[in-house]
């Protein structure tokens, strides 16, 4: 079983339009949509003296979240309701408007509907949307984590003979090799496509020296280009050296990769090790602003960040500026 956390940040726009001028002709009911919702949602006609707005998102594959706004008795008030669609999910949500601020803990699918009374003012919102921010942490249990899609090369895996070769001397006097197809290197690679066709010696012998990362880097990169994935069992410091293989080569699907796989196992245990580990590279710019945007969702939830006083100097700045 592993926890897989996700964040959510978002901000709801509510306009006049939504709640008071999306009547046509004489319907019963008219359809609204919003960004984020994967279904139409029916909204009660005016004649009704009644309306209910819905927004909805996926954060990860079965697990949902929901906010309802409908009309209460009195005029101008509103009740926001919000669920929670998911198993094996535990969620902390905050919700604010209007300098107003909502936090709930340990939101489950099994929790009571969560009500919070909203007041709307009709000649404001003419002039003004409204706007509801949503953040949450959520923390979700399954049996693995989720499989990232790769490009799969298993016809040359399986087929002709490998042409190309990588020779690893990253320790002295013990060089070992790793075969690949040409073809596949040219595909896989903006800088492998360059050099052959610059015909540079390594084009002719049909080999490559590198020295300045290990054969265990190399491999993995290799594997990857099959279209392998990426075992569980890589830790940390290893990701990041395949981040800075695929950021010197030009290799955008392992980047892409990398940048998606190493923040499904972001934790509060390990989340300052990443982070000083994106800090001390220059090249892993995308994976240091999520780095940023998961600490920020900890402290917002009151969640304790293992080894805190050990985030590099040079990333705290940058991280309390979001808080």
């Amino acid at each position: 079983m592993v926890k897989i956390y996700r964040i959510i940040n978002e901000v709801w726009t509510i306009s006049y339009k939504d709640i008071f001028g999306s009547i046509v002709g004489q319907r019963d009911y008219v359809e609204l949509y919003d960004k984020h919702l994967y279904y139409p949602l029916k909204t009660p006609n005016h004649s009704k003296k009644e309306i209910t707005l819905t927004k909805s998102a996926m954060i990860f594959p079965g697990v949902i979240y929901s906010l309802e706004l409908t009309t209460s008795v009195a005029p101008n008030e509103y009740k926001l309701s919000l669920f929670l669609l998911a198993s094996e999910t535990t969620a902390s949500i905050s919700i604010s408007f209007k300098n107003k601020k909502y936090r709930f803990k340990n939101v489950t699918s099994r929790s009571q509907i969560k009500n919070i009374p909203v007041l709307i003012d009709r000649k404001k919102l003419f002039a003004e949307n409204f706007e509801i921010k949503i953040k949450g942490l959520f923390v979700i249990e399954r049996n693995e984590y989720p499989i990232i899609s790769t490009i799969s090369n298993k016809e040359l895996w399986e087929g002709k003979e490998k042409d190309f070769e990588i020779i690893v001397a990253f320790v002295k006097n013990d060089e070992k090799t790793v075969k690949i197809h040409k073809q596949l290197v040219i595909i896989q690679s903006e800088y492998f496509e360059g050099m052959f066709r610059s015909g540079m010696e390594e084009t002719i012998t049909n080999t490559l020296k590198i020295i300045d990362f290990d054969f265990k880097t190399v491999n993995a990169a290799v594997q990857f280009f099959y279209g392998q994935q990426i075992p569980d069992t890589t830790s940390i410091k290893e990701m990041f050296e395949l981040l800075r293989f695929a950021d010197k080569y030009f290799i955008d699907n392992l980047t892409d990769y990398i940048t998606t796989f190493i923040p499904y196992r972001f934790s509060p245990s390990n989340i300052v090790e990443i982070s000083n580990a994106a800090v001390a590279s220059n090249f892993a710019i995308k994976l240091r602003k999520i780095c940023s945007e998961f600490l920020v969702a900890c402290f917002e939830h009151k969640i304790e960040v293992k080894d805190y006083d050990t985030l590099n100097k040079d990333f705290a700045p940058e991280f309390l500026q979001k808080q």
